[in-house]
């Protein structure tokens, strides 16, 4: 423990992050005005002493920025005074999924945007699974761990089970492609729910590479059958493919239309054009494609 700008500040090293908690004005342990999360490599008291912080403020500023620091908890009754909130850092489940929400949009639309450059960067579908999750934990917000039946988690996971049976499918369950859960949710999660996906998720991914319309309408009937909060719906593909892409296209708009709690993202990529939709698209865009 030391002590800067007249608050205790306490050190927390675990086995994969360390946390620095900051007192509240009173100076009680286990009252914090912040408290801040972070990776390897790690922030020694020494180091942290010595940098003659002006304020509480610029300190966690320091760790946000130098060391890549995670805000977990900030003054419930004070202005941050320009500290940025970020949507990983404010409290309650309802801000919490609306900020992990805009996040895992733009992962989506960076995957599109890779797509579209570089369309063989991954054979087969399983890889670009992969990649998305690459870039979402790499997102300072998805880097923290929750609470589970007293072990730790994270938010992002794949292969997750279908919350709602589809009588279509013989009432059996079947499993999204990637998940993000709520923290909220979690610490009210046993191990044996954990273990057995008995979790509604709070934002669902599927992703198909080239695959055709029936497909497409299966993924989409599958997240809305569950009822998820935030559905999303990806549809890749290359030039090899062929089908009735006007059907294709229409639907991925109209399904948007239809359902404020689902949205689609497109790409089909040829040697000479590529149609695609972004996240928070209207239309179908087209552009030429030149090979490299």
């Amino acid at each position: 423990m030391i002590t800067i700008c007249g608050r205790k500040v306490m050190f927390r090293k675990g086995r994969k992050t360390q946390t620095i908690n900051i007192c509240t004005e009173q100076n009680v342990r286990s009252l914090y005005d912040y408290t801040l999360r972070l990776r390897p490599p790690f922030i020694t008291e020494d180091t942290l002493g010595s940098q003659n912080f002006e304020s509480i403020e610029a300190l966690v500023q320091y760790l946000k920025t130098k060391h890549h620091g995670t805000i977990e908890k900030y003054p419930s009754s004070k202005t941050l005074h320009g500290l940025e909130r970020q949507p990983e850092l404010v409290t309650g489940i309802s801000s919490w999924i609306e900020g992990a929400a805009i996040v895992v949009e733009h992962s989506i639309n960076q995957l599109i945007h890779e797509f579209i450059d570089y369309p063989y960067l991954h054979r087969v579908e399983h890889s670009i699974h992969c990649e998305l999750y690459k870039i979402l934990s790499n997102q300072r917000m998805f880097m923290m761990m929750f609470p589970v039946g007293g072990w730790l988690s994270q938010p992002i996971h794949k292969e997750w089970v279908e919350w709602t049976p589809r009588p279509e499918k013989g009432n059996r369950r079947g499993n999204f492609d990637l998940c993000i859960l709520s923290p909220e949710d979690t610490k009210k999660c046993t191990i044996k729910d954990f273990r057995d996906g008995r979790l509604k998720p709070s934002i669902v991914i599927e992703i198909g590479l080239d695959y055709g319309f029936e497909h497409l309408r299966d993924d989409a009937a599958k997240i809305k059958n569950s009822k998820i909060r935030y559905g999303y719906l990806i549809h890749l593909l290359h030039e090899e493919v062929n089908d009735d892409f006007d059907s294709v296209e229409k639907l991925l708009l109209d399904l948007e239309r239809e359902d404020n709690n689902l949205r689609t993202a497109y790409a089909r990529v040829n040697s000479s054009q590529v149609a695609y939709k972004l996240i928070g698209d209207a239309e179908i865009k087209k552009k030429g494609q030149k090979k490299t």
